[in-house]
C-alpha cells in the first residue's frame, strides 16, 4: 500500500459541519443516521478510531455526547487545527495542535460530509 503526502492546493469551497458524537459500551460514532438510510453504510462505518476517539475524549470533558462545530477553513475559537499530512484510499490522516492527541486519521465518512474530499486543514470547536 503506498501512501502520499498531501501537497494539493485544490480549491474547496469554505464549509462548516456541526455533529453529534456520542460514546457507547463499544466506542465514539457521529451520528449520522442519513449515512446509514441512504445506503452508505452501517454504525461500525461511524466508529471514531485511531486519534479521532482520544480527540472525543479530550473535548467531551468526561461525558458521552459531543457536538462539534468543524470547517474546512478557520473558525474562532476553534480548539483543534488539523493538518492533513498523509492520504490513502480508507481516509486521510491529520496532525493536531494538541500534544495529548497528535495525530487523527479519518475514514472516508469525512469525504462525504465535506463533498468527496477531505480537506486539507479542519478546524474544530
Amino acid at each position: 500500500m503506498k501512501t502520499k503526502t498531501k501537497s494539493n492546493t485544490t480549491f474547496m469551497r469554505s464549509q462548516t459541519h456541526s455533529f453529534d458524537f456520542y460514546r457507547d459500551d463499544s466506542g465514539w460514532y457521529i451520528d449520522f443516521p442519513e449515512f446509514i438510510d441512504q445506503g452508505l453504510g452501517t454504525k461500525a462505518d461511524l466508529a471514531m478510531i485511531s486519534g479521532a476517539d482520544q480527540m472525543l475524549d479530550y473535548l467531551s470533558g468526561g461525558s458521552n455526547i459531543v457536538e462539534l462545530t468543524f470547517s474546512n477553513r478557520e473558525l474562532p475559537n476553534a480548539r483543534f487545527h488539523l493538518k492533513m499530512f498523509a492520504h490513502t484510499v480508507w481516509g486521510a490522516t491529520y496532525k493536531t495542535n494538541i500534544d495529548l492527541v497528535p495525530q487523527v486519521w479519518l475514514c472516508n465518512v469525512s469525504k462525504v460530509i465535506f463533498g468527496d474530499k477531505h480537506p486539507i486543514n479542519i478546524f474544530v470547536k
